[in-house]
């Protein structure tokens, strides 16, 4: 019998991981614990979030799960519900990134709608905390500056076709989802989507930003324009998510056999420890926001 997996039985894992998401808030909207504890489990929720769109999402965009075109249409939807984000405009934008990374802006935009040189100075990266926050904003109040306005105004050729109709599918699950949640737990809902979501999305363009952070000289090289960690626990955790560079010199490769793309690469590309959310200049970047505003009060800057 032909298996219902498109590429590994090893998604399954990623499949339980997007329910796990889902399980966990409807079980603390049942349980409705007390401030202290939604504090406290607040940061393994975040993560559980980010590292869902980074590993789950992420791969499932690249490689279809399934076999069945219903399959995974109907799992898109689970994806949209657990990750706060919608599929059909993820896999757009995650291919054009896939194909411009990182570039600098020329008549005004860039040509990847998530690079971090796009709303820099002097061709400079971003700050990271302005990036973060402002494409957070985008994804949670601004959807449209995620994808359809960036597209237009970068006339941007061969970009995948969004399919309207699995889109709006994918918004009313994301809808419907916080509505069962608050319909159960108003409060916890109010959490869950203004807490719990919000640094979520916030997280995942760190995410985002540390792929490539310290790689930028090599950009248009896919063999060394990205940042590889090669953790063990990091890996196992986020199903390879640490082989960011093989994956960018190989997207097509499955998840499960990009550790196999390693030695086609340089032994100069850079790698790091951690995660690529710590991959990121938090606090030089930090020092420079409060140094900027400081010297805007007192109007020398």
């Amino acid at each position: 019998m032909k298996s219902i997996f498109k590429y590994s039985w090893k998604d399954t894992f990623l499949i339980l991981q997007t329910v796990l998401a889902i399980v966990v808030a409807l079980s603390m909207a049942v349980i409705d614990p007390t401030l202290g504890w939604l504090v406290i489990t607040a940061p393994f929720h975040i993560m559980l979030i980010v590292c869902l769109q980074n590993s789950s999402l992420h791969h499932h965009t690249h490689w279809p799960t399934f076999n069945q075109k219903f399959l995974n249409q109907a799992y898109e939807l689970l994806l949209a519900s657990s990750s706060g984000l919608l599929p059909q405009s993820y896999r757009i934008v995650h291919s054009i990134h896939h194909k411009y990374v990182n570039d600098l802006p020329t008549n005004g935009a860039s040509r990847d709608g998530i690079s971090v040189f796009g709303h820099g100075v002097d061709g400079q990266v971003e700050n990271v905390w302005k990036f973060c926050y402002r494409m957070a904003r985008h994804v949670f109040i601004e959807p449209w500056k995620y994808v359809f306005y960036q597209m237009w105004q970068s006339q941007r050729p061969k970009t995948p076709m969004m399919n309207f109709v699995l889109w709006r599918r994918e918004q009313f699950a994301i809808v419907g989802f916080f509505l069962v949640i608050m319909l159960i737990n108003f409060t916890y809902g109010l959490w869950l989507l203004f807490v719990i979501y919000s640094l979520a999305q916030f997280l995942n363009f760190s995410w985002h930003y540390g792929e490539h952070y310290g790689a930028y000289h090599y950009r248009g090289d896919t063999t060394q324009d990205s940042v590889g960690i090669y953790n063990r626990w990091y890996n196992v955790l986020c199903f390879n998510a640490g082989y960011h560079q093989e994956h960018h010199h190989r997207p097509g490769v499955h998840w499960t056999q990009q550790p196999e793309i390693t030695k086609l690469l340089p032994p100069t590309r850079i790698t790091t420890n951690g995660m690529h959310i710590t991959n990121v200049p938090w606090l030089a970047h930090l020092k420079l926001l409060l140094k900027s505003r400081f010297c805007t009060r007192l109007g020398t800057g």
